[in-house]
């Protein structure tokens, strides 16, 4: 999905990630500032970038970003300039009227469909936040995270796969929940969940517990 004209708007003051963004300090300007990178604590560093690398990406001609958050946008502005990217400028009036004619919240919550049965959960994302739909925003996080843990291996992928837990916890995706659980090793838990969904699923939690037994004996999960 492409547009002549695009607009970047706030999405460093609507990112999860804050003042985490000054972690990227460590490879575009060490004399700044920064965090120390840690795997688990900027885990979702890797979502957003890629989400941002969509954003940008969907101009044919002119792109503009708008952030109000100048700490959170810092780093990545910083960076942009010192690469000669980007040009600052005033968000005037005659750059506002590039982007006069807008899309509806039901027409971006129909792209986002379309996305979503597509499996392309970074543009499906895109598309909810700009619908103003969080929870399928906030579902295709989750199945973006699922995705990533799957292509990781070892501890990275267990930390992944228990985010998504936790995403999908908040939206009270139970069936998602218990895979999850059961892909990061966590087999007890997913027993739990499987019980507590409508109607329990009793042998998959049987399964589970039967699993977590084996690997109580020295044995190997499933």
């Amino acid at each position: 999905m492409e547009f002549t004209d695009c607009l970047v708007y706030n999405f460093f003051k609507s990112s999860p990630l804050q003042s985490l963004w000054r972690v990227l300090y460590s490879t575009v300007d060490p004399t700044q500032p920064h965090p120390a990178f840690d795997p688990q604590k900027h885990s979702a560093l890797n979502v957003e970038l890629k989400l941002l690398y969509v954003l940008l990406t969907r101009a044919r001609q002119n792109l503009v970003i708008v952030d109000e958050d100048k700490k959170s946008r810092e780093p990545m502005l910083h960076h942009w300039v010192k690469q000669g990217l980007i040009d600052r400028r005033p968000f005037t009036e005659d750059i506002k009227s590039l982007f006069l004619a807008t899309s509806f919240p039901e027409e971006w919550y129909q792209r986002g469909r379309q996305f979503l049965e597509r499996d392309d959960f970074i543009d499906a994302r895109m598309c909810f936040q700009r619908a103003g739909d969080e929870y399928n925003e906030k579902l295709c996080l989750a199945h973006e995270t699922k995705k990533e843990a799957g292509r990781a291996t070892g501890p990275k992928s267990t930390q992944l796969y228990l985010q998504a837990v936790t995403l999908y916890l908040e939206l009270n995706n139970l069936p998602k929940v218990c895979e999850c659980c059961e892909k990061a090793g966590e087999m007890v838990r997913a027993a739990g969940y499987y019980l507590e969904q409508t109607p329990p699923g009793v042998e998959d939690a049987a399964r589970c517990y039967e699993s977590a037994k084996k690997v109580a004996r020295g044995g190997t999960s499933a």
